[in-house]
């Protein structure tokens, strides 16, 4: 269930913000997971189940 960000969110972001690099990202891996990716990945499949069952149509709408 997405709970929405956290303090490793705002950390990651202010780590690449002083210097956007690959070992910046690599020296923040952990930061970036727990912060960034895996809400990002609660709140795809919330919102993916979410419609999934007012409109499955809408997700497999192939154009």
């Amino acid at each position: 269930m997405f709970k929405g960000f956290n303090e490793s969110t705002i950390e990651y972001y202010q780590a690449i913000r002083k210097d956007n690099c690959k070992n910046t990202y690599r020296e923040n891996k952990m930061l970036y997971l727990d912060g960034v990716k895996y809400p990002l990945e609660e709140l795809y499949f919330e919102l993916y189940s979410y419609f999934s069952k007012v409109d499955s149509d809408l997700l497999n709408n192939k154009r």
